[in-house]
């Protein structure tokens, strides 16, 4: 679970990204994601910049992180 200021949290699936989208463990850690002692929870500009869930979740990949109508698909919690 991801604490968000301003927002419902956020409930990260590793099934759902490394199970069903086959997402590789590299893709992730330590690329996008260091160690869970360095890892800290990044803004919602910084992934409309391509930081954190934003790297992938652009539109192109995954949906984009910037669709409103898609919020919900990761503040759910």
């Amino acid at each position: 679970m991801l604490k968000v200021s301003g927002a419902q949290n956020v409930l990260f699936s590793h099934d759902v990204h490394a199970g069903r989208s086959r997402v590789g463990c590299k893709e992730c850690h330590y690329a996008i994601y260091t160690t869970r002692v360095n890892h800290r929870t990044a803004t919602m500009d910084e992934m409309k910049k391509g930081k954190s869930c934003g790297a992938c979740h652009n539109g192109t990949r995954a949906f984009n992180v910037t669709d409103a109508q898609q919020c919900s698909r990761c503040h759910n919690q």
